[in-house]
């Protein structure tokens, strides 16, 4: 086995055979591996979507979206905070759709000793933007488990306008260990554009 990787990395492989005492045979070619995305997240924790393709969910994260399309939430390269990718959460025509991304398993007894650091930017200029912070129990039932924690007013007066917000989890007694965000429908073919998420401790863990 090898040990001391890192979790979602690419590695270039190359083996040879030990033939004899100072004797190898020729490299084989490479081998490109690909590690595991992290079962439990380590704090501090930062996410600037970088290690994501563009068009695609983002990289160890999970998502849903109620829609039929299964086009969101995706990484994009425009509008973003910092560097040259974010995420995108989407709605469509119908009034029901939801959107939403969740964090791996963060390794803490409980996220109320946690906080949430984010940038957000709005695709509007619209005063009913609301972005709800929460956790989720169940990854494979993320609206399911949804709990909401706190919910973050995005309305700024000129479109695509980037601020930071920060969260506090102390309030929340529950046992989930993934973080979620989540946007309800607002109007047609709105977005909101997270980037530069930072999960960190609050205080000293429970």
């Amino acid at each position: 086995d090898v040990v001391g990787l890192n979790y979602n990395t690419i590695y270039y492989l190359y083996a040879r055979a030990i033939c004899g005492e100072n004797s190898y045979s020729e490299w084989a070619p490479y081998q490109v591996v690909t590690t595991d995305c992290y079962q439990l997240i380590k704090l501090p924790y930062n996410e600037d979507f970088e290690e994501s393709s563009a068009n695609s969910n983002p990289t160890c994260w999970n998502s849903y979206y109620s829609a039929t399309s299964t086009a969101f939430p995706k990484v994009v390269t425009t509008p973003v905070n910092s560097g040259t990718k974010a995420v995108q959460l989407k709605n469509t025509n119908a009034t029901t759709t939801v959107s939403y991304i969740a964090t791996a398993e963060i390794d803490v007894e409980r996220l109320s000793s946690c906080r949430v650091k984010f940038y957000a930017c709005p695709s509007v200029a619209k005063k009913n933007i609301v972005l709800s912070v929460g956790a989720v129990s169940d990854i494979n039932n993320i609206s399911g488990t949804f709990e909401e924690i706190e919910t973050v007013n995005l309305y700024k007066t000129t479109a695509k306008v980037w601020e930071e917000y920060i969260v506090s989890l102390k309030k929340y007694q529950g046992t989930a260990k993934h973080i979620a965000f989540k946007m309800n429908y607002i109007t047609a073919s709105t977005y909101v554009y997270l980037d530069d998420i930072t999960v960190e401790f609050e205080k000293a863990c429970y």
